[in-house]
């Protein structure tokens, strides 16, 4: 098998259009306003590999917004600020082979029939080792952002105040259609050996089954539409306090509030439930007590939990719980010691925020994929191939109808409700001293640690005392996991289309704690993130035609926002991927002395036009 042997550059041809317009009126001498305008526009098409419709994505992106912005001078010491702002953006995507015949492959005429031939793509086929082809069929993400604010400033004394307000409403409407023509993946399973547990080979067996239309996975989808909303309210209010000649203060305090996250027709999964009985454990624990597994003896057998819906048997419309202790602090100060050394130091608190720009509502039972399952008995027959995929067909949306039966033997995932705001602490302190000749020289500290940060976590992991803790290879715990089993789910019409739907099912999947379900994740407020930094800058003053400028950082960060393994009882600390020790940064500025006011060709205005007021700049 020949790889790699294929490269292209992966140019993108990606037009832009912009245009911006700007109106400006001073009503009085106490009052003016501005109102501005942009729109975009970009077509970009990327990683189209082969140069054909095999691969690549289509985009337009169109983005508007209109802001106004209102300046009032009240009296002389209080001055209002009023703001408002729309966003729109809309960035649809689709796949060059649409819409493609999906007949010219040879598939069942009742699979077609299930398919909407106007999004079909040419059918996302993934090979081992092999460049993947084909696609989805793409998105149709729309969002409306509105922002209104207000700000007074009111210098009194030896104090200025400042305080506002900011409410933001965030609209987003998203239609992702997901595989719309059957996906496949062709990977190791059926052609390695001897064992069926044995590793795989460098390269070819994933081709070998393609070869043989022998698919190891794959699945198609029916994808529901989103619109979601959320908002965001706040409040600050601030103090610059001389309190002498050479000290300054900062206080100040913001509260925010963001009411969380809703779907309008309630389209939406809120949470797990984790204790309840699920409706098939009677007869599940009946069929597992004709042929237990050692590790679990028949009354021990549980089939607990199931997925919540919004606005269900008393579940809120919202997706998470109100989070109303957001209060942020702010603290700094400057202090003059000498005439020409300053010091300087701050500490404050930012949240992050959890609303519709940053999660997705859930829609399992909604959105429903049907699972390509190739074999009921672990390879001994066939019943899902290359050119029948689906002979069951294709699985249609309950929405919330089976309730904790939903997406019973396939992976969920849910938000919790509890799910705190996540929030980071800064602080900084620094020294700050001028030397002759304009130069400054200022040597500081700044730190920051993240909070609650989210970190995804498995809640349906085979127990640790089950696993191996040997750290080569243990082919034994290997197979005992891999053991096939009677499945007590076998024949229950709830587990149709999932992997674990047949007579038989592994040891490992049975040891699970929702031994229903393949897997269960959700994001846990479990995370945090650590950084430590020494920073030295050294400025030339802007004098006899030139600056410059150099900024050396040490530093570190660190971040604990994954589990090693899923039954860790907390995130491991590692090295963050942003994590760069040394930092150099030199820039410099000089203007060229030709011309008027400089030392050479000043006396001359034609030659003061062409090489007068030039300059050069160099960043490093």
């Amino acid at each position: 098998c020949i790889r790699d042997s294929y490269t292209d550059p992966n140019v993108a041809d990606s037009p832009y259009v912009g245009y911006l317009g700007r109106l400006d009126h001073a009503v009085n001498d106490n009052h003016r306003f501005f109102i501005s305008l942009n729109r975009a526009y970009t077509d970009p098409i990327s990683d189209k590999y082969f140069h054909n419709i095999a691969t690549g994505t289509i985009r337009s992106r169109v983005q508007s917004g209109i802001s106004f912005n209102d300046n009032i001078v009240l009296t002389p010491t209080w001055i209002l600020e009023l703001r408002y702002g729309i966003n729109r953006f809309s960035d649809p995507t689709r796949h060059p082979s649409q819409p493609f015949d999906l007949s010219t492959l040879g598939l069942p005429a009742s699979l077609l029939r299930q398919i909407d031939a106007r999004l079909a793509t040419l059918p996302p086929t993934s090979i081992t080792g092999l460049t993947s082809i084909g696609g989805t069929a793409g998105t149709n993400p729309n969002t409306t952002y509105h922002t209104v604010s207000a700000q007074a400033t009111h210098p009194m004394r030896n104090h200025s105040f400042r305080m506002g307000a900011e409410y933001r409403l965030l609209l987003e409407g998203v239609y992702s259609y997901g595989n719309v023509s059957p996906a496949y993946s062709f990977g190791t399973t059926w052609t390695r050996g001897p064992l069926d547990t044995s590793g795989a080979a460098p390269t070819g067996q994933g081709l070998a089954s393609f070869l043989l239309g022998l698919p190891t996975g794959g699945s198609i989808d029916r994808n529901a539409s989103r619109a979601e909303s959320s908002g965001y309210l706040s409040g600050f209010f601030q103090d610059d306090w001389k309190i002498t000649r050479r000290l300054m203060l900062n206080l100040g305090v913001r509260y925010e509030y963001e009411t969380a996250l809703t779907e309008r027709y309630n389209r939406a999964s809120r949470g797990f439930d984790a204790t309840a009985p699920n409706p098939i454990e009677a007869a599940a624990q009946r069929n597992y007590a004709a042929a237990p597994i050692p590790d679990i003896p028949a009354s021990a057998f549980r089939v607990r939990g199931g997925l919540l819906f919004a606005g269900v048997g008393g579940v809120p419309r919202r997706l998470l719980d109100a989070d109303r202790n957001n209060f942020a602090p702010r603290l700094g100060f400057a202090y003059q010691i000498r005439r020409r050394t300053v010091v300087r130091g701050g500490y404050a608190i930012f949240y992050g925020s959890l609303g519709s720009d940053r999660l997705d509502a859930p829609q399992q039972g909604f959105s429903r994929t049907t699972a390509l399952v190739p074999s009921l008995d672990n390879g001994l027959t066939f019943r899902a191939t290359l050119r029948d995929p689906f002979p069951d067909g294709i699985l249609e949306p309950v929405g919330a109808a089976d309730g904790l039966k939903t997406f019973l033997g396939q992976s969920i995932s849910f938000i919790s409700p509890n799910r705190a705001t996540p929030y980071t602490q800064r602080w900084s302190f620094n020294l700050q001293r001028e030397l002759p000749h304009r130069l400054l020289i200022d040597a500081g500290y700044l730190s920051s640690r993240g909070t609650k940060l989210g970190a995804t976590q498995e809640l349906n992991a085979v127990p640790a005392q089950y696993l191996s803790t040997s750290p080569l290879r243990d082919q034994a715990v290997i197979n005992a996991l891999s053991t096939v089993v009677p499945n007590p789910f076998f024949g229950f019409p709830e587990f149709g289309g999932s992997s674990i739907q047949g007579q038989t099912t592994t040891r490992a999947q049975l040891l699970r704690p929702m031994p229903h379900f393949t897997s269960v994740t959700s994001v846990a407020s479990a995370g945090a993130s650590w950084y430590h930094a020494g920073v030295l800058r050294i400025e030339k003053r802007f004098s006899k035609g030139y600056s410059v400028q150099g900024s050396y950082t040490y530093s570190k960060a660190m971040e604990a926002v994954e589990y090693l393994n899923p039954t860790d009882p907390a995130p491991t600390h590692s090295i963050s991927a942003n994590d760069r020790t040394h930092s150099l940064s030199i820039s410099g500025l000089y203007n060229l002395p030709f011309g008027r006011g400089r030392h050479w060709l000043k006396s001359n205005r034609l030659l003061d036009l062409a090489f007068g007021g030039w300059s050069v700049q160099g960043i490093y």
